[in-house]
């Protein structure tokens, strides 16, 4: 039962990501094709949304049993923010790359940004945000 309850976190955790990177994907595109924003500066200001879009849903579907309420969910919005600002440095780095240097499509390239943090963010999430411990449940 136990490990049912993790995978359905997982599933909920890697939908809301990709909902997360949607809108990542949305914004992206939307400040580059039509207000001309240069890509680098697109590309950031959708990490930074799809991101926060992330933590508030990850806090009321996945995280729902150690929920963040008031203070404390600015406080883990903070937190959340901080302990990504590594994988959004290297989501950013890996997708401008990707997208300058080898010339893979914007898509393509965040994808593969993206790949590359998830699964190691959700373990950061559950030890340092929501402080979820599996095996005490």
């Amino acid at each position: 039962m136990k490990l049912l309850k993790s995978k359905k976190n997982l599933l909920r955790y890697l939908f809301i990501g990709f909902s997360g990177f949607c809108l990542q994907i949305i914004i992206n595109k939307f400040l580059s094709n039509n207000i001309n924003f240069p890509y680098k500066y697109s590309l950031l200001i959708g990490i930074l949304c799809g991101t926060t879009w992330n933590f508030y849903f990850f806090n009321i579907f996945v995280f729902k049993k150690n929920k963040l309420k008031n203070k404390n969910l600015i406080k883990g919005l903070l937190k959340f923010l901080l302990s990504n600002f590594l994988s959004m440095i290297v989501n950013f780095i890996i997708a401008f790359i990707l997208y300058n240097n080898f010339k893979i499509y914007d898509i393509y390239s965040q994808v593969i940004a993206i790949s590359c943090t998830v699964i190691l963010n959700y373990f950061i999430y559950t030890r340092l945000i929501w402080k979820t411990n599996y095996n005490t449940r």
